[in-house]
């Protein structure tokens, strides 16, 4: 039952989430709806509890404002909801906050503050902010260019079978891009890059790499590439089935 005296304070949107369903079930009601094409109803059952302080509907709060679903697009706002959200450490805001910074959208562009956040998601597993942080690094946006601390995050994130950095280990290697060049371990990379099945592009963009690699490559430098890419995906398979 709820308890109105105990509640003085709150905003009325907070009172209506407290003193009806759960909370969960509520943002549940929301997911469907979203999931449904209906971002309206979405907004109306994440708006409240946004306001109440849950930091996962105030993440999709500015996702909705960011992508302008339910809502005029606004990315003063949306900065505003992830901004909220990521001060509670969630992840996904964090990152998105980091990509405002960066962009210069709905708040002044600041490569120091899109670093923080993105970093502060990277270290939490974040892939796409791992990615994100390799690219600052390599393309030495706003810093210094520096190749081995783009690698590391590249590393990170590639190893977790995020085929963006694993193309961008590929593409560094194989070049030696600030680093020697390592043929075999380029192959490695393009390789796992290639059969990945979340993105077309990067997956032909990587056999192509490939191919190109190839043909700077003895023979005794390819068997020694495809046992590593083969013993690399037989590894993979036993740790997704564990």
């Amino acid at each position: 039952m709820c308890r109105w005296p105990l509640l003085l304070g709150m905003t009325l949107a907070a009172l209506l989430v407290a003193c009806q369903k759960p909370p969960q079930e509520i943002f549940k009601e929301g997911m469907d709806s979203y999931r449904q094409g209906d971002y309206a109803a979405a907004m109306n059952h994440w708006r409240p509890l946004a306001e109440a302080g849950d930091a996962d509907a105030q993440s999709n709060v500015g996702l909705m404002y960011s992508q302008g679903k339910g809502v005029e697009a606004d990315a003063a706002e949306a900065f505003q909801w992830y901004h909220k959200a990521a001060m509670q450490n969630h992840m996904d805001a964090q990152f998105n906050l980091a990509l405002l910074y960066r962009d210069g959208k709905g708040v002044e562009p600041d490569v120091g503050e899109a670093m923080r956040w993105f970093q502060r998601a990277a270290e939490k597993g974040h892939l796409r902010a791992q990615v994100r942080l390799g690219d600052i690094y390599y393309k030495g946006m706003g810093v210094k260019a520096d190749s081995r601390e783009a690698i590391k995050w590249y590393d990170m994130a590639a190893d977790k079978g995020e085929p963006e950095a694993q193309l961008m280990l590929g593409e560094i290697f194989a070049k030696g891009d600030g680093v020697p060049i390592e043929r075999v371990r380029a192959y490695v990379w393009y390789t796992a890059a290639a059969i990945q099945e979340l993105d077309p592009l990067i997956r032909a963009q990587a056999s192509m790499g490939r191919m190109r690699l190839m043909g700077s490559m003895d023979d005794l430098e390819v068997i020694e590439a495809e046992r590593q890419a083969m013993e690399w995906r037989e590894m993979k398979r036993t740790e997704a089935n564990r």
